[in-house]
C-alpha cells in the first residue's frame, strides 16, 4: 500500500505540474496574435488580395480592370447586364517547422458579388470579400520532461475566421475615355481560436490507444472586428489599345472587441492600386499592376504581432484560346511578387522567437474561362502556386468562379 500511495502521489504531482504548464500555455494562446502554424497567417491573417476570377488567374495583373474584384469601383462598368458572381477557392499549404512538416487545407469563399446596371451609364453593386483570412490548424507532438517522467504532449491548435469587407459601390460611364466609381465599406469579422493539449505516456503518432490517465486541456478565445472605409477609382482609356486605372481606399476606425468589451482601436488599412492594360496584338492583352496596402494602421490592435506595410507587383497576359465543345476559351496567366501583412519568426532560442522577418511571396497563376448558356454564364477555372520566404512554406490554390448574367 505504501508503494501504491507513493506512485499515486507521484502521478498526482506530474499531473499538477503539467496542469500548470498547460494553463501557462493557454495564457499565451489567449492573446489573439500568438504563434501560428503557417507563415502566411501571422497576425490577423493572410491577405487574400480580394481578387475576382480574372484577377486571380493572372495573380493580380488585371486587378484594376476586373469587374468581379471589389477594389476599383470604376471596373463595375463591365457589368453590362444584371448578374451575380461567386468564387470557391481551396488552398493547400505545406510548412516546415521544428523539423516537422505541417500540412493545412483551407476552404475559402473569397468573393461574392451582385451587380445591377442603372440604364446604360451606371452600375451599382454589393459585394462580400475576404480582407484577411486567419484559417489554419496545427497538430504538433513533443516529448517533454516533467519532474522525473517523460511524457508526450500533443498540442492541437487552430483558428477560423478573419476580417471581411462588405462593399456597396457604384460606377458611372462619363465617356468613351473615362469611367469613375465610389464605394463604401463595412469591415467586419470574427476570429475564433481553439487549443487542446493531450498528455500521454505513449506516442499518439504511433498508437491509436487514447490515454485516460490525464484529462485533456482545452481553451478558446473569440475576437470580433468592426470598422469602415471609403474607396474611389477611375479607368482612363487614352487610346483604343491602352487602358489605365487607379483606385484608392481610405480607412476609418476599426475596433477589436471580445465578450462585448473593447480591447483596442486602430484604423482600416489604406490602399492604393494602379494598373495598365495594353492590347499588344488583337485580343491579346498585357496587364501590369502595382498595389500598396498600409497594414501598419492595424498595429494598435495588438501588442505582439506588428503589421507591416506591403507592396505587390504583378504582370500577366490574357489571350484567346482554342475552341472546346463549340465554345471560345480565354487563357490567362501571370506572376506576382509581394510582401504579406505580418512578420513571422525566423530564429529561436530555447523555443522563444528571437528574430522576425516580413514574409514575402512569389506566385504564378494560370486560368481558363468559357461562356455557357448562350453567353449568360461564364465559368473561370484557375490555379496558383506560391512560395513564401519563411518556414519553406509552399501553397497550391485552385479556384472556380461563376458569373451569371441573365
Amino acid at each position: 500500500m505504501h508503494s501504491l500511495s507513493n506512485s499515486a502521489r507521484r502521478r498526482r504531482a506530474v499531473n499538477l505540474a503539467l496542469t500548470a504548464a498547460a494553463f501557462a500555455a493557454f495564457a499565451v494562446a489567449l492573446r489573439p496574435l500568438g504563434a501560428q502554424g503557417t507563415a502566411a497567417s501571422q497576425g490577423f491573417g493572410y491577405p487574400t488580395g480580394q481578387l475576382g476570377s480574372r484577377a486571380s488567374a493572372s495573380v493580380g495583373a488585371f486587378t484594376e480592370f476586373d469587374e468581379t474584384t471589389p477594389l476599383n469601383p470604376a471596373a463595375l462598368i463591365g457589368w453590362r447586364n444584371a448578374g451575380v458572381h461567386f468564387q470557391y477557392e481551396p488552398e493547400f499549404r505545406t510548412t516546415e517547422a521544428g523539423g516537422s512538416t505541417i500540412r493545412t487545407a483551407i476552404n475559402r469563399v473569397p468573393v461574392v458579388l451582385a451587380a445591377l446596371p442603372l440604364g446604360d451609364r451606371a452600375v451599382i453593386a454589393l459585394s462580400l470579400s475576404s480582407l484577411l483570412d486567419r484559417t489554419w490548424r496545427t497538430d504538433v507532438v513533443d516529448r517533454r520532461l516533467v519532474g522525473a517522467e517523460s511524457l508526450y504532449v500533443n498540442d492541437i491548435s487552430g483558428s477560423d475566421g478573419g476580417m471581411n469587407d462588405i462593399r456597396v459601390a457604384g460606377a458611372f460611364h462619363v465617356g468613351k475615355w473615362l469611367d469613375v466609381g465610389l464605394g463604401a465599406h463595412a469591415i467586419v469579422g470574427l476570429d475564433r481560436f481553439n487549443q487542446t493539449v493531450l498528455l500521454s505516456r505513449d506516442d499518439p503518432r504511433t498508437t491509436t490507444t487514447t490515454s485516460t490517465e490525464f484529462s485533456p486541456y482545452t481553451q478558446s478565445a473569440d475576437i470580433r472586428f468592426s470598422g469602415s472605409a471609403f474607396s474611389a477609382g477611375a479607368t482612363i482609356r487614352p487610346s483604343t489599345h491602352l487602358a489605365l486605372a487607379l483606385s484608392a481606399r481610405r480607412g476609418e476606425s476599426v475596433t477589436l472587441t471580445r465578450r462585448d468589451s473593447t480591447l483596442a482601436t486602430g484604423r482600416v488599412p489604406d490602399r492604393i492600386g494602379a494598373g495598365a492594360a495594353w492590347e499588344i496584338v488583337p485580343r491579346t492583352v498585357l496587364g501590369v499592376d502595382a498595389d500598396w496596402t498600409g497594414w501598419s494602421s492595424l498595429a494598435p490592435l495588438s501588442d505582439r504581432s506588428k503589421p507591416e506595410d506591403a507592396l505587390g507587383l504583378s504582370v500577366g497576359v490574357e489571350t484567346p484560346g482554342p475552341r472546346f465543345g463549340g465554345r471560345a476559351l480565354t487563357l490567362r496567366g501571370g506572376f506576382r511578387h509581394r510582401n504579406l501583412a505580418y512578420t513571422a519568426p525566423t530564429a529561436f532560442s530555447g523555443g522563444v522567437p528571437t528574430d522576425f522577418q516580413q514574409v514575402t511571396e512569389n506566385a504564378i497563376g494560370f486560368g481558363v474561362s468559357a461562356p455557357f448558356a448562350y453567353d449568360r454564364a461564364l465559368i473561370q477555372l484557375y490555379g496558383q502556386r506560391a512560395l513564401r520566404s519563411v518556414a519553406a512554406e509552399k501553397s497550391f490554390t485552385i479556384g472556380v468562379g461563376i458569373s451569371i448574367r441573365p
